[in-house]
């Protein structure tokens, strides 16, 4: 298992939908960036929608807090996030997949 914190970064938009989906693509784009790098786990949408969740792993809270900061949901305004660290239960309560992704496999 890699040294890596799971994180759970729960936004919660300051902005109406409009103002959401002017930042949409560029937010996309970003969330994008951080599957494709293995950074990012999942992403939803908070139902109902008042925000997001994002599932990711980062070294240090420091490097969770410049990773939200650095979403364009973030950038413009649109959301703040409030971080929660997890440490998951070890095996066999969770899935090899999480400990793969962890692993940045």
């Amino acid at each position: 298992m890699s040294e890596d914190t799971f994180y759970l970064a729960v936004s919660q938009y300051l902005v109406g939908e409009e103002g959401v989906f002017d930042s949409l693509v560029e937010h996309r784009a970003w969330t994008k960036s951080a599957y494709d790098s293995g950074t990012l786990l999942f992403t939803g949408r908070q139902d109902p929608p008042t925000g997001g969740v994002l599932g990711f792993r980062a070294p240090s809270r420091a490097a969770a807090e410049a990773f939200v900061a650095s979403d364009p949901f973030s950038i413009n305004k649109v959301a703040t996030y409030t971080l929660i660290a997890v440490t998951p239960t070890h095996a066999p309560w969770r899935s090899p997949l999480f400990d793969a992704f962890m692993d940045g496999a």
